[in-house]
């Protein structure tokens, strides 16, 4: 008995080291991002390299404010994807509780078509969308992103949405309706809070996928203060200089945002998951 007691121990220690360095090796890089945006130039270029900084400086942050167009770059990539995600959902929700309480022809081919297009890779639909947008005229503009954006998250976006409207029970509508609630009521109140975690899964898809977009960023912008942080980032690796030093400052800014939206999500998501159809 003791015997199979301290195996268990033994698989249980192994188990938690197992974790702890997965743990580790994923946290590693995001670490090593944020101490070397605090080292001074010469410590961040140095051989060996040090795990903390030494001398704890905020010049790259202050250099990459005051000397580049970080803030406008920030503020854009703000701009694009939430837009981004709004649209992106209002479509996604309507498109979605079409899919799963109206009859149409067509209506189930044109569900299991909605993945065929995901799976083309954004490279192959650089071209036919770059001609788009200089015959639409909003090339180099914030409006060439969003909808860009939203023609790459809707497909995906729109097939996770009407997977949580099917396991919304249809009875619940149609009691609400007997009592007098009209059909946006219905979805209103009842429809889009029972789906709250796939919208705020949607969103999170959405807005990583516009937070994080480089290539069509590249493509469609051509205006230093109009790029986003992708973009913007890789303008400080040239033939003849690489600064580091405002790459891992504006790393680490560019993270900051998304780490709050994740944080402040999960509450909402939580309360979502408990919530039922029926109260009392």
């Amino acid at each position: 008995m003791k015997k199979f007691k301290g195996i268990k121990i033994v698989k249980r220690i192994l188990l938690y080291l197992g974790v702890v360095t997965l743990v580790l090796f994923c946290l590693f890089p995001f670490l090593w991002m944020i101490s070397s945006s605090f080292k001074t130039t010469f410590e961040l270029y140095g051989a060996p390299p040090t795990y903390y900084p030494h001398k704890f400086t905020l010049a790259s942050y202050i250099e990459l404010f005051k000397g580049t167009f970080f803030a406008r770059w920030f503020i854009n990539t703000c701009i694009v994807a939430i837009g981004t995600t709004l649209l992106c959902i209002l479509v996604a929700s309507v498109a979605a509780y079409s899919l799963t309480r109206y009859k149409y022809p067509g209506r189930a081919s044109f569900a299991n078509f909605i993945l065929v297009v995901y799976m083309f890779p954004p490279i192959l639909l650089a071209i036919p969308l770059y001609l788009l947008v200089i015959n639409w005229r909003i090339a180099d503009t914030r409006w060439a992103l969003i909808l860009t954006y939203i023609a790459n998250a809707l497909p995906y976006s729109l097939w996770l949405l009407r997977a949580f409207f099917q396991t919304i029970p249809i009875e619940l509508e149609d009691a609400a309706m007997i009592d007098g609630a009209s059909r946006w009521r219905v979805i209103r109140s009842i429809v889009m809070p029972l789906a709250l975690p796939g919208v705020i899964a949607t969103s999170v898809f959405a807005i990583i996928t516009s937070w994080n977009e480089y290539l069509f960023a590249m493509l469609f912008i051509s205006s230093e203060v109009k790029k986003t942080i992708p973009v913007g980032l890789t303008g400080f690796i040239t033939a003849h200089e690489d600064r580091w030093d405002l790459i891992f400052s504006g790393s680490v800014m560019a993270s900051i945002p998304v780490l709050i939206f994740f944080i402040y999500i999960q509450k909402f998501l939580i309360e979502a998951w408990g919530a039922g159809g029926v109260k009392g």
